[in-house]
């Protein structure tokens, strides 16, 4: 969706995090609005939030951030810069999400849940925070969730609570994630498997003549260094790669096995 281009106006944001416009001649758009902290402002930078959107009053968006129609955001939930809030989402209070992430439609955030820079959560991917549920009871601390960089969480897909999904890892639609999801690994299926790895670019990673080295068609190349692990290699594919610390990368081969997603 491309940002309406009609100007900005104020509204009034109310202490339950409700908001609401001034009236307006029918005859015309709605107007986008910008909340922070319960501010409403109209800067030429401000996030755009949909009239028919409910944002808390100590809610923190950033700068380009777009929230559409019938979102509801409660305080004191973060969204960084450029994100893409879609239709029907609910984002809980204790949400933290980084820059450029988007959220399709009716995807539901609960609390502990951590979403880094870049990830792409697919529609009605559903994620859980409380191993135990009860009704009428509430933990006292929930398990974190962390979606890691430029991860992305296929449609549909379960993710359990207390679970870490790894560095540009892509989770197939409908999967039901029960495990620790390694960097850049693909996992399908219920419960979840491991099915190969991907590149940043979101394509499948092909192997080269050593099962150890792994490229893909945009000339990023990657080097598997443990059983469930896999690291950029920046076009090297020499047979001893040295690491950003200066140890040596053994050149020894690794199982053949496919990564095991209990955590790593």
């Amino acid at each position: 969706m491309s940002q309406p281009s009609y100007n900005a106006t104020s509204i009034e944001v109310y202490n339950d995090g409700t908001a609401s416009e001034p009236a307006q001649n029918p005859s015309h758009p709605p107007k986008p609005i910008r909340v922070v902290d319960g501010n409403p402002s109209r800067p030429t930078d401000a996030a755009f939030v949909h009239p028919q959107a409910i944002i808390g009053t100590k809610v923190s968006l950033g700068k380009g951030t777009r929230v559409w129609a019938f979102a509801h955001i409660v305080s004191p939930a973060t969204i960084g810069e450029d994100c893409n809030i879609c239709d029907h989402t609910f984002i809980e209070g204790d949400v933290r999400i980084g820059d450029r992430v988007t959220i399709k439609c009716g995807v539901f955030l609960w609390d502990g849940l951590i979403v880094e820079n870049d990830v792409f959560i697919g529609p009605a991917a559903v994620f859980t925070n409380d191993p135990r549920p009860r009704s009428k009871k509430y933990p006292q601390k929930y398990p974190p969730l962390v979606l890691k960089e430029g991860c992305t969480i296929g449609a549909n897909s379960t993710t359990l609570p207390g679970l870490t999904i790894g560095r540009w890892a892509m989770v197939g639609a409908g999967a039901v994630v029960t495990h620790n999801v390694p960097d850049f690994a693909l996992v399908m299926g219920n419960p979840a498997r491991f099915r190969g790895w991907v590149c940043r670019c979101g394509e499948k990673l092909s192997e080269e003549a050593s099962t150890k080295y792994f490229r893909c068609d945009c000339g990023l190349t990657y080097e598997q260094v443990a059983e469930n692990e896999l690291k950029e290699t920046t076009g090297h594919t020499s047979a001893q790669l040295v690491t950003s610390n200066g140890n040596h990368i053994s050149t020894s081969k690794p199982s053949s096995a496919s990564p095991h997603l209990n955590g790593h």
